[in-house]
């Protein structure tokens, strides 16, 4: 039987072999007896959950989609082999994959074909588009539209295309939007002689309206674009060191009552959504960068963590704080300081609840005074890195922990899942994992329309039922 080497969901492990497997029931056990088996004639490459819940696997002579509570094979594209993981891109909240051929000097030509993972089924390619290769998507749901960005094929410049999710067909080209080069990442999968990049990783778009969207792709500042034409309505003259990627840590940007909220660099400032102006007269000089921002009746919440400079030390220190969202200014006299290896924040009511140095607190927001609600410890001496408030309860997690805490701070339950031996995936891969990881897919489509008021956002636009129950699914269920 072919191997596979460790899903994204395994972080961390280093098993030099593993089988694809899936074993029944809500937690793992030893010596589980798998629930299916597949065998490949041929190496597997890569392999991927995607949003259906089924399995995409990538081998030596094909494309395979597999159901992931059976096993069985739901589909096959033998015309594509060898597809490695840097040249598929998936199109989160969508039944949809976009698939890169051609890669190298002197390789076949590039093209883009965007493949249905329902069945497998070709739905368009990028025979009629000014560009041979994408550097990556971004989507436009309230549309059905896709803006691509890429290399057009006369010219050899950056092209930034807007086409039709559903059939590819081409709303808008624009050839000078940005007047700087875009910051590409290089995509996970890239082999060491030719690489992939994309603005994968970079800042999401946040749609101020219907009909425009704000980018932060170069070091020009954000940009807003019109989403009808393409045309650039205004560029916000923040002037950051380096882009504030997402990959990077950067909180995402928030958009508020027309007010674009843009992390970077030790900095925050507050753009208006309609002109591009910049709302706070002075930089601010955090700690360490904008890790996640919350708007609440009391303020804007603020955390801050510190990154990793080239030397491998760390750039800051981590911060919390409660910013007035017309100055910037902290509202805050005393900013909460217990913050050694501090998880994700949470809100409940008028309170902020936050998990540091082995002890869970709660801050009011109103003034930041805190107090410890309970004493905590994780196995495998790990610390948690997130905390979510759930049904009034306290789930905190890590990459081998989870614990549920009820209000008191009594410990409702705790599971530890040990590094896995040589059999780790069959012990690990449950089915409770695969729902775990297809929850965050399912709960995409919500999150924006959440993040982006005002908009609709068309979420059956692409006509996948499954997609569809996944959403009206997270409407009333934390997905976490």
């Amino acid at each position: 039987m072919r191997r596979f080497r460790p899903h994204p969901f395994l972080r961390g492990l280093t098993l030099a072999a593993i089988t694809l497997a899936l074993v029944s029931g809500a937690a793992p056990r030893a010596g589980a007896e798998p629930l299916w088996t597949v065998t490949t004639p041929k190496s597997i490459v890569f392999q991927r959950l995607t949003p259906l819940g089924s399995l995409l696997v990538s081998t030596d002579d094909g494309l395979m989609g597999v159901d992931a509570a059976t096993g069985k094979t739901l589909w096959t594209r033998n015309d594509i082999q060898k597809l490695k993981e840097c040249n598929y891109d998936e199109i989160g909240g969508t039944s949809y994959g976009l698939v890169e051929f051609g890669e190298g000097v002197g390789g076949t030509q590039r093209r883009i074909e965007v493949i249905d993972l329902t069945t497998g089924a070709k739905k368009w390619d990028s025979a009629d588009l000014p560009m041979n290769s994408s550097q990556g998507q971004m989507q436009v749901p309230q549309k059905g539209m896709l803006v691509m960005c890429g290399v057009a094929k006369k010219g050899k410049k950056p092209v930034l295309v807007a086409v039709g999710a559903d059939d590819g067909a081409l709303k808008w080209q624009q050839d000078a939007v940005f007047t700087k080069p875009l910051n590409v990442l290089e995509v996970k999968g890239s082999g060491k002689l030719f690489k992939r990049y994309s603005i994968h990783g970079n800042q999401e778009p946040v749609f101020d309206t219907e009909n425009s969207m704000i980018v932060y792709l170069t070091v020009e500042g954000p940009v807003k674009l019109d989403l009808a034409i393409g045309n650039k309505l205004w560029t916000a003259p923040i002037k950051a060191k380096t882009l504030p990627a997402l990959q990077a840590g950067y909180a995402p940007m928030l958009l508020d009552q027309a007010i674009v909220y843009v992390p970077y660099d030790k900095s925050l400032q507050a753009v208006d959504a309609n002109t591009g102006g910049l709302i706070w007269t002075k930089d601010h000089d955090f700690k360490s960068h904008v890790t996640q921002m919350r708007m609440t009746p009391a303020g804007l919440v603020v955390r801050g963590a510190p990154g990793v400079d080239a030397k491998g030390k760390l750039d800051g220190k981590p911060f919390l704080d409660l910013l007035d969202p017309k100055t910037g200014l902290s509202v805050w006299k005393k900013p909460f300081k217990d913050l050694e290896d501090a998880t994700t924040f949470d809100l409940h009511g008028d309170k902020l609840f936050i998990a540091a140095d082995g002890e869970l607190f709660a801050v009011n927001l109103a003034d930041g005074t805190s107090a410890s609600v309970a004493k905590y410890k994780f196995k495998g001496k790990e610390v948690p890195s997130s905390l979510q408030v759930v049904d009034g309860d306290y789930v905190l997690s890590s990459s081998q922990n989870v614990m549920r805490l009820d209000p008191t701070g009594n410990v409702k339950y705790h599971s530890y899942y040990p590094p896995p031996g040589q059999s780790g995936w069959i012990k690990v891969l449950s089915t409770a994992a695969v729902m775990a990881t297809n929850a965050a897919s399912a709960s995409y489509a919500y999150n924006n329309a959440m993040a982006n008021p005002g908009s609709t956002y068309k979420y059956t636009l692409y006509g996948n039922p499954e997609l569809t129950r996944r959403f009206k699914a997270s409407q009333s269920a934390d997905a976490w």
